[in-house]
């Protein structure tokens, strides 16, 4: 039976936005939804979840390893995706980037990576896991460059995590107004992290409607509680929240992760 497969890939303008423990915290409810999930990180200039994880990986075992492997002229040489996949406790899979120290590394590693070739692998990626997975969730470097906007552009659904600041939301959407053509259209839901304002969610909701000319088509989430602050597993913080302990912002979260797994039949869910 072939998959209905969605993919979505989470991006923001600006760090600390709390995207990557959205990533994670969205791959665990789609599991427990059980929807086979694979998270995949690419942001190879400040990558993390090595740490998060907290799992020694074989070099080989890298997604950035693999995409190096990927062009090379010997194909007995190649390797195959399924050997970047890492399993996890959660019943999430996977593909992580490899720590790189500097900036030297970084270049002498991925200055052959053009928007062409990379668009290839992320292509190649999908007719792959399309095969294996319900969904897969891409999150993307806190930064437009070419992995963002490709990552963006074959998504199923393109994510924008943002704060609550509406300066910033601003900038984003002058950001978001230079996108190729073949990107901007995309129907675009925002998740708007660690909301504190004298506004409420609604009027929240409708200034970032007018900021970013958006319609009802798009999804504004809006999130009143903050999910940056799991990510510190030197304090033993939990990466992933807790129905009991955290039931407002789980069960926010977990409401925009039904709407995509509810079959047809079922009434819509208000969020």
């Amino acid at each position: 039976m072939t998959r209905k497969s969605k993919l979505l890939t989470l991006f923001s303008f600006e760090g600390g936005t709390g995207k990557t423990m959205l990533a994670l915290n969205m791959g665990k409810m789609f599991v427990r939804e059980k929807k086979k999930t694979l998270v995949v990180e690419l942001d190879i200039f400040n990558p993390s979840y090595h740490y998060l994880l907290n799992k020694k990986v074989e070099k080989e075992k890298y997604l950035t390893h693999w995409l190096l492997k990927r062009n090379i002229s010997d194909s007995s040489k190649r390797k195959n995706f399924d050997d970047c996949i890492l399993e996890h406790e959660t019943g999430i899979d996977f593909a992580i980037v490899e720590p790189v120290l500097t900036l030297n590394e970084i270049n002498n590693r991925y200055t052959t990576l053009t928007a062409d070739t990379f668009l290839d692998f992320l292509m190649g990626l999908i007719v792959e896991m399309k095969i294996k997975y319900d969904f897969i969730i891409i999150d993307c470097p806190s930064t437009l460059n070419i992995f963002s906007v490709n990552a963006i552009f074959v998504a199923d659904k393109p994510i924008l995590v943002a704060s609550p600041n509406l300066f910033l939301l601003k900038a984003n959407a002058e950001r978001i107004a230079h996108f190729p053509e073949y990107v901007k259209i995309k129907p675009l839901d925002i998740i708007v992290n660690n909301f504190k304002n004298t506004s409420t969610p609604n009027e929240m909701k409708q200034k970032i409607m007018d900021i970013l000319n958006l319609s009802f088509d798009n999804q504004i989430i809006i999130l009143e509680h903050s999910t940056t602050y799991f990510n510190d597993v030197v304090t033993e913080k939990k990466l992933f929240l807790d129905p009991e302990r955290d039931y407002v912002l789980y069960n926010c979260i977990f409401n925009y992760v039904r709407s995509y797994t509810r079959e047809q039949k079922d009434p819509p869910i208000q969020l």
